[in-house]
This record gives C-alpha cells, sequence and structure tokens, in this order.
C-alpha cells in the first residue's frame, strides 16, 4: 500500500461517450466526477458522469438516452488493485444547469447495459433443473451479456413455470425457490458486481473468507491495544443500527411462526422457529449472541409472528417423466422459509457505513473485518471495541472518483458478535 500522502489517488484512462449513431466522443478533460455503486439489493450496477462542457453536447450530439459510456480507471496510489474496465448504458441526462455563457453542467444516469434486456425480454417457459442453472440460463439467453456468474450450489431440482414475466422478475422468482445446498438461510440475492452477476445467499456469503481489513483511525487519541496491521484507513463511520430489538422482535427475528396451506390436497401445517433454541440453524456473520435469560425468556414465549403461506406438502419425491430424474426433495418451502425470514431481520441488527481512500479491491458481496479501537475515555480499555468490532457483510460499494482523488463508500451488515456481552445473571 502506498503512503498516506498518495492514497486515493486515481489515473482515469477512458471516458467515452459512444452516440447513437456509433460516433465516439473522448469525455475525459470534460468530467467532474464519476460515481459507480454495487448494490447486494439491485440487480444490476448503476452511476452516473458528471460533465462540465462547452459545446452543449446534450443537443450537438444529441443525448437521448440510448448512448454508451465506456470507464477505464486504476488506482494509482495501490499498483497491485485490480484497474477497472466498464461499459454502460446513458438512461437520461439530469440536473442540467447553466452557471455562464459557453459553460453546460450536467449529469449523465447509467446502468449497466443488461438493464432493457433484464426488463424488457420476457421468459414464458417451464423449466426442470436447479435453480441456478434456470438462472444462467436466463441470463445466457435473455440478457444478451457475456459477463460472468458466480453462483451457490442448491438442494435439488426444481419445476418452475415462467408465466411471461421479464427475465430480472423471473431470476427473482428463481431467488424465491431456491434452497441452499449448504447454507441455514436460503436468503438468495441476485445482484451484479465488478466480476460479473451473483446467485447466492446470505448465509453462504457470510461464511466466505475476508477480502479486506480496515480499521477507524482516532484523531487525538492514543489507540490501545495491538498495533493496527489494516490496509485501510476509515475516515469516519456511522453506525445506523445496532441491535434494535424492537424490530427484530415484531418482525420475527426471535421467533416466527408460518401457517403452511395447500389447496391441492386441502391439507394445513404450522411450523415455527425459535432463535434461541437452534443457534446452530441460523446464518450469522459472527458467533456470538447477546441476549439475557430474562429476554430470552420473554421474546420466545411472546414474540411470534405468523405468514399464510401456500405451498407443496407432498411427503415423497415426485416423479417427473421417464426421462428425467425425480427430485430428490419435495417442494416444501416451509422447511426453509423460516430460516430465510429470520436472517432477513437479524442482517439488520448491526448496520454500519464507512468511508475510505477509493480501491477496487472490495466488492459487493464480499467479506471485511472492520476494526474499532477503543479511545483512552475508559480506564478499563484494553482492545478494539469488542462488539461493534468485527467481520461484516457488504452490501453496498459506491466509489465516487474525481479528476485525482477518489472515496470508496462501504454499508455494511453483520449479525452476531466476536464476544459475549458481560453480564451478571
Amino acid at each position: 500500500m502506498a503512503n498516506e500522502l498518495q492514497s486515493g489517488q486515481v489515473k482515469i484512462e477512458e471516458v467515452t461517450l459512444v452516440s447513437s449513431t456509433q460516433e465516439e466522443y473522448n469525455l475525459i478533460n470534460l468530467i467532474r466526477e464519476f460515481e459507480i455503486v454495487e448494490d447486494i439489493n439491485r440487480s444490476l450496477i448503476y452511476g452516473k458522469v458528471s460533465l462540465s462542457e462547452p459545446n452543449n453536447y446534450v443537443e450537438a450530439i444529441p443525448i437521448v438516452g440510448e448512448e454508451f459510456i465506456r470507464l477505464k480507471y486504476s488506482i494509482a496510489s495501490d499498483k497491485d488493485a485490480p484497474a477497472r474496465q466498464m461499459e454502460f448504458r446513458v438512461t437520461r441526462v439530469a440536473n442540467l444547469y447553466k452557471p455562464k455563457d459557453k459553460q453546460f453542467d450536467y449529469d449523465l444516469q447509467l446502468v449497466s447495459p443488461e438493464y432493457f434486456h433484464g426488463l424488457q425480454v420476457s421468459v414464458d417457459t417451464a423449466m426442470t433443473d436447479k435453480v441456478e442453472d434456470m438462472v444462467q440460463t436466463i441470463i445466457k439467453e435473455k440478457f444478451g451479456t457475456q459477463k460472468k456468474l458466480k453462483f451457490e450450489p442448491t438442494k435439488s431440482d426444481q419445476y418452475i413455470l415462467f408465466p411471461s414475466a421479464s427475465a430480472i422478475d423471473s431470476i427473482k422468482q428463481c431467488a424465491f425457490r431456491a434452497q441452499s445446498k449448504d447454507a441455514y438461510d436460503s436468503n438468495y440475492k441476485f445482484f451484479e458486481n465488478a466480476d460479473g452477476f451473483n446467485f447466492m445467499s446470505v448465509g453462504y456469503m457470510n461464511d466466505q473468507d475476508t477480502v479486506l481489513d480496515i480499521e477507524y483511525k482516532q484523531v487525538g487519541n492514543q489507540q490501545i491495544g495491538q498495533p493496527s496491521v489494516a490496509a485501510f484507513s476509515a475516515y469516519e463511520y456511522t453506525v445506523a443500527s445496532r441491535n434494535d430489538t424492537g424490530y427484530s422482535l415484531i418482525n420475527g427475528g426471535y421467533r416466527n411462526s408460518i401457517l403452511v396451506f395447500d389447496p391441492l390436497t386441502k391439507q394445513y401445517e404450522y411450523r415455527e422457529k425459535n432463535y434461541f433454541d437452534n443457534d446452530e440453524n441460523l446464518a450469522k456473520t459472527e458467533t456470538e449472541r447477546t441476549n439475557t435469560k430474562q429476554f430470552e425468556n420473554v421474546v420466545a414465549n411472546e414474540g411470534a409472528l405468523e405468514y399464510a403461506f401456500v405451498t407443496n406438502l407432498r411427503k415423497k419425491p415426485r416423479q417427473l417423466s421417464s426421462l428425467s430424474k425425480s427430485d430428490e426433495l419435495p417442494a416444501q418451502y416451509e422447511d426453509f422459509y423460516l430460516d430465510r425470514q429470520m436472517s432477513r431481520v437479524k442482517m439488520n441488527d448491526t448496520v454500519v457505513s464507512l468511508s475510505i481512500p477509493i480501491t477496487t479491491r472490495i466488492k459487493v458481496g464480499e467479506t471485511i473485518n472492520f476494526n474499532v479501537p477503543k479511545d483512552n475515555s475508559s480506564k478499563t480499555a484494553s482492545e478494539n471495541d469488542r462488539y461493534l468490532s468485527g467481520k461484516y457483510l457488504v452490501i453496498r460499494v459506491r466509489n465516487s472518483i474525481g479528476l485525482e482523488r477518489g472515496v470508496t463508500q462501504l454499508e455494511l451488515r453483520k449479525s452476531g458478535f466476536k464476544n459475549k456481552i458481560e453480564k451478571g445473571e
């Protein structure tokens, strides 16, 4: 890593606008900044390019929302960080402003080229396959892309009838039906990062090794404990949520239940899940919990949340046809729906956002270590903040890049702690 004076320096190698008539315009000397956003809850990467130019390209080219933008940049202060080369579709011109004569300031809103295919091309077929293979088929046939696909294996073959929904909505249907082969939560996400498209569960992502160490550098306070070994220093951080027990309680984070009804067989079943009785079956970023026995007794008895749900209550595998093997397990969604709902809630336990010097070493869907040293205001402080520090899943990455420097903003989430809260019971 380069020294601190050089941290965040970028080298912009290409900013090219390709018009609807295939003419190319070099915009490197006209940009004010650009930003690129990866989000685990958004299917595609999006962003913007901010321009300040004298030629009024909006009218002269013209820019009508049918153009492409090619971007290429590298981290000048980190020679080992991978360079990024990306292509986007322009969707619109925003914030057009004329501060003075012969100066036009505006933003070009960007999204991955697969956006229009994903929304407009429909999937109107039936498939019997592993769900991740269905997703791969839809991407290859409907998205018109050669980007890589990284997926988590699912448990068994499924039969899904796609009723002429868009390709993106069809993949969401696959995410709903997917049952993880190894992870407990089956809370599948479909999203794009710099490496390509991803289809995997939150629990699976939580289990991956961390790719980066980040530490908050406190100004004016002597760090207590071990010397820093973090590769990056955070400018600042914000804790948006920290153990919201009220939110977890009302949304089924501690205990939830499901009423399963099958209209074909006219059968129903009631299932429930208790957070405190199923510790080994929970997808968590960290391993420890912090609740007192008194709290556990209250919410385990009174904290249930019911869901009405339609599913298949078959108890035996179904024979698909003479040419294909039967599904290994019946499609009984109640078996993993409760774990999925609990995963959705508990991943909001601790939500942190922070800013570091620009880097291409981290992508959405990966995990990092974030260390917060205790300051010297506490006489008993002897190590990092044991409850805020730890392993986090990266939910959003926003790279904001100026002419010379850039900033990476991260939104991080985790469930659990490295250490139990010290308590007397």
